[in-house]
């Protein structure tokens, strides 16, 4: 064999080895990451899919003149929502003149004694209370009057609110209700929610982010929330329902959807990316906070930490809030461990406290308040 045919022979040794250590390492990567999926799937099995939709009977939300985001003033609003076609709850709520969950108005509220304790209520969906057929927070300021006549509550709850949402609403609240105290009712999850504004078509309604104009908005953001005619009858609501889904735009999905919908290990990688997000939004949430507390230094403020649907299952909080909340000069109480609360107080399908959820947690801020007697 010639000095050059060694060399040739040489180099397709060498060649076929790293072919063969490639396609070793090829193989080895392909059954670890086969491994890993099928472990994935074991210990944490893809979560049943559902066909959720919910349904209003109106636009249902505005953007005040301080890009605060209300409810339609003086409405009565049908919310609804269906799960694989079946009815998980149907309720009506009242909204009033500032565009707030209450029967009463709020502009015409009356002038109190200098004591009074004149207190507002915000929060999201949990405050708003609707879910399970009447608005929480007016109720209990209704009971607790018999003892304390003078008292003012006004519920700023709006659905799908967060921090930065939170603060607008008391700001704008400000220069039209008269308050001593705030109370800050909010759940986790409020820490991860961006802000929004509200768009409604004829038949849909966005939550648009800040970033999003709305030809952007309408392009890319999926509904809401359907809008339909309220004056239909519960047994139309589930031909309703499908034809809204047969009839929506099929957008072919994007690859990252196809990835996470078909690999439960590369829905957790995912899952673990967006949790890395969620730091970064809980930060700035704490941020808005503070500086609601530095814009009413005179205001008695409170933090009461709701617990979610998955969070009181588990028995913790997703965030351990007590030290940043209390370093604020905020009265933290944490909720959960602080109060009783009973079993099968959420709708399943939903998340939301149902009415007796609802009547707990009435409960537990009265007592914390000391609105009413203990009960």
């Amino acid at each position: 064999m010639t000095p050059r045919h060694h060399e040739r022979y040489e180099t397709l040794v060498h060649f076929k080895r790293a072919a063969a250590l490639a396609g070793l390492l090829l193989v080895s990567t392909m059954l670890s990451l086969l491994l890993a999926e099928g472990l994935a799937r074991v210990l944490s099995p893809f979560p049943d899919a559902h066909d959720k939709l919910w349904m209003l009977g109106s636009p249902t939300f505005q953007t005040d003149d301080g890009g605060a985001v209300r409810y339609l003033p003086n409405q009565t609003v049908r919310s609804v929502m269906l799960q694989d076609g079946e009815i998980v709850y149907d309720v009506r709520f009242d909204t009033n003149d500032l565009g707030f969950l209450d029967h009463e108005d709020y502009s015409s509220d009356g002038e109190r004694p200098a004591d009074a304790r004149r207190m507002v209520f915000v929060g999201d969906s949990y405050t708003a209370g609707f879910h399970g057929g009447t608005p929480w927070v007016p109720a209990l300021r209704d009971e607790a009057r018999r003892a304390d006549p003078d008292l003012a509550i006004y519920n700023l709850g709006v659905s799908g609110s967060g921090f930065e949402q939170f603060s607008r609403l008391v700001h704008s609240a400000s220069a039209q209700l008269d308050f001593s105290e705030i109370v800050i009712l909010a759940i986790s999850d409020d820490f991860w929610r961006g802000s929004w504004t509200p768009l409604a078509t004829d038949d849909a309604l966005r939550f648009c982010g800040a970033d999003k104009p709305r030809p952007v908005c309408l392009a890319s953001v999926p509904p809401v929330a359907r809008i339909f005619d309220p004056a239909l009858h519960q047994t139309q609501l589930p031909a309703l329902a499908a034809r809204l889904r047969d009839g929506e735009q099929k957008r072919p999905p994007r690859l990252r959807d196809r990835v996470t919908d078909t690999s439960r290990l590369a829905a957790l990688l995912h899952q673990q990316y967006r949790r890395l997000k969620l730091r970064l939004l809980t930060s700035k949430s704490l941020v808005n906070l503070a500086d609601l507390r530095k814009s009413f230094p005179d205001k008695t403020i409170r933090f009461i930490h709701l617990p979610s649907m998955r969070e009181l299952a588990r028995g913790d909080y997703d965030l351990c809030l007590r030290d940043d909340i209390a370093e604020m000069g905020i009265e933290y109480f944490p909720a959960m461990t602080a109060c009783d609360w009973p079993e099968r107080m959420f709708i399943p399908e939903d998340g939301h406290p149902n009415a007796v959820g609802y009547a707990a947690i009435s409960r537990c801020v009265a007592n914390y308040l000391g609105l009413v007697p203990q009960i």
